[in-house]
């Protein structure tokens, strides 16, 4: 930790350090948020902690986390830092969460969208987290028992139509920055994919008819982002659509079994009967008809 301070008090002369064991929370208003928090990634240790506010919560998040939200960064003026990720459908999605509440997070990833909820809400609203990618889900973990958040259930699987096991596609950071965020892009193998770094492994595979309706009680969320298998989890999850009318936040992706252009919006909507959508940029919100 005192080579990383060191250079970073080199590279950054108006810092301020708070320092906790092996932790370091560094900020500094006047250089460009991204590439002065890529810099600081750059020279920190994989074991770092930085303390910022994700998404308005105060958090401890490790670095291989921040790695691909640095493009979110910003410097309050209250020399914080503050990662600002997705948050008009997150906001809307806790809008609509209250003690005794259910949140599924399909495709959790590193915690963007569980964090929050869990920092928000507490032990008032249940979480189960599901995540397939190894490195986002141990990533996950660490960070939710750095922060001593107990209560979230991390699901160690892929949620599809059916249940079993599939081959998983799960990418590498990218060393150049230019797209940080290409560990969240992992999915199941598909037919169209992007060609970058990655590595491949079979994951088991469960529905949220099986895995999550068993579970539920009260008002349900569900966050879906999944890279392209939007159709597949509602395809698997009919049953709890049916009997809990859910509100859904989906991420709308290029269909990965199409043309490589189409979207998945096409097939997401037929499958929602009795719903009415609002568009978030990428994301579609979904609620049941007459709220």
């Amino acid at each position: 930790m005192k080579t990383i301070l060191g250079h970073a008090a080199r590279l950054f002369p108006p810092t301020r350090r708070l320092i906790e064991s092996r932790d370091a929370a560094i900020a500094q208003r006047d250089a460009a948020p991204t590439e002065t928090l890529r810099r600081i990634m750059r020279i920190a240790s994989p074991d770092t902690y930085l303390h910022l506010k994700l998404n308005g919560y105060p958090l401890w998040l490790p670095r291989d986390t921040i790695r691909t939200m640095v493009h979110c960064a910003h410097w309050p003026d209250d020399n914080s830092l503050a990662l600002w990720v997705e948050t008009a459908h997150l906001n809307w999605m806790m809008e609509r969460l209250a003690a005794g509440s259910m949140f599924l997070d399909v495709g959790a990833a590193t915690g963007a969208t569980t964090l929050p909820v869990a920092a928000r809400f507490g032990a008032a609203v249940r979480i189960r987290a599901y995540e397939p990618a190894v490195a986002a889900r141990e990533l996950l973990i660490a960070t939710l028992g750095r922060n001593a958040i107990e209560g979230v259930t991390v699901r160690p699987v892929a949620v599809s139509d059916t249940s079993g096991a599939a081959v998983f596609r799960e990418y590498a950071q990218d060393e150049s920055g230019a797209a940080p965020y290409l560990p969240e892009a992992s999915s199941l193998a598909a037919p169209v994919m992007q060609p970058a770094p990655h590595r491949t492994y079979t994951v088991p595979v469960v529905t949220l008819d099986e895995d999550a309706l068993p579970h539920c009680e009260g008002p349900v969320v569900v966050k879906i982002d999944v890279e392209g298998f939007e159709a597949q989890v509602l395809a698997g999850a009919r049953r709890l659509i049916e009997e809990y009318r859910p509100h859904l936040s989906i991420d709308i992706h290029v269909d990965p079994f199409g043309d490589g252009v189409t979207t998945t919006e096409a097939v997401v909507v037929p499958l929602l009967q009795g719903y009415q959508f609002q568009r978030f940029g990428h994301v579609l919100v979904c609620s049941p008809q007459g709220e």
